[in-house]
């Protein structure tokens, strides 16, 4: 039945099979692999590696897969066309058809004397390391190409792509929103009242901060051009938001403890209840922090 149905698939009559021999050349398939980078790699950009299991080239053959000093010879079967003839009986009479030539497979050559370590496919499984360039400003999972960095094809055939799926680990001190990055400093209620000009760790190295006298707890303090690099931009970057965390004492001294009754007493004693808002209420009256600046003048 595949004799009959080859004749009128183009055996029959010079096309398919009889078009010519194959070539030995292959392509490769696509390899994927995975990374996981620092966020300070994604700010900057940097060169990462990872370690894949593919088929490389054969350094032997070179890819030929022929032993050294040999090489392909004409099939002597179908004489490097690739494909044989034959007549065979069908139901309109006899037919000439075209298949693949079994002695070459259909290429027109033949390798006698392959190469014994990669019985003439011209490549080998092999482990490599290969260096991924990750840009500046990439973003989590990001999946990356590499052209030709995948798997060798066979004798010589061009090389697969590279896929590298890129993750970001998190980090201690800083959080990442989008190209802004955003850390917590953990001030002394003394600093938040008077006001302090301290240092923090950023990725650019110490920056100074001044943290403005009467301070609310949350309030932000932002560094400009110190976040994250904006992909395939032209150098510029987020911001670094610094959010003050004010430090409230838990155990006081009765001298402590008297300066802040005293400061109660002025300041709260009229207070009978606290405000409730679903969000902060534009133009509140100060809060404990600037009061208690104000109070200490």
């Amino acid at each position: 039945m595949g004799d009959f149905l080859n004749i009128f698939t183009g055996g029959a009559f010079g096309g398919g099979a009889g078009a010519g021999p194959r070539p030995r050349t292959q392509p490769g398939r696509d390899a994927l692999a995975s990374v996981t980078i620092d966020l300070k790699t994604a700010v900057f950009g940097d060169t990462a590696h990872v370690r894949i299991n593919t088929f490389g080239l054969c350094q032997e053959c070179a890819g030929t897969g022929c032993q050294k000093g040999t090489q392909p010879t004409q099939c002597p079967e179908c004489h490097g066309k690739g494909f044989a003839q034959r007549v065979v009986r069908t139901m309109l009479g006899q037919m000439m058809t075209t298949a693949p030539c079994e002695r070459c497979e259909g290429h027109g050559t033949v390798i006698e004397n392959p190469c014994p370590s990669c019985l003439g496919h011209g490549r080998v499984r092999t482990t490599r390391n290969v260096g991924v360039s990750i840009p500046a400003g990439i973003g989590n999972n990001t999946r990356l190409r590499l052209a030709n960095q995948g798997e060798v094809g066979e004798n010589g055939g061009v090389a697969g792509d590279l896929y590298v799926d890129v993750r970001i680990s998190s980090d201690d001190t800083f959080t990442r929103d989008g190209d802004d990055l955003h850390c917590w400093i953990q001030v002394p209620m003394s600093w938040a009242v008077l006001g302090h000009d301290l240092e923090i760790d950023t990725f650019d190295g110490p920056q100074s901060v001044s943290v403005p006298a009467g301070c609310q707890p949350e309030d932000t303090v932002t560094l400009k051009n110190l976040g994250v690099t904006h992909m395939n931009g032209n150098g510029d970057r987020g911001d670094l938001v610094a959010h003050v965390v004010v430090q409230i004492p838990t155990k006081l001294s009765d001298d402590e403890r008297s300066l802040m009754e005293q400061f109660a007493a002025s300041h709260d004693a009229g207070a009978s209840h606290v405000s409730q808002s679903s969000r902060p209420t534009v133009g509140a009256k100060k809060g404990f922090f600037s009061k208690l600046k104000d109070a200490l003048r």
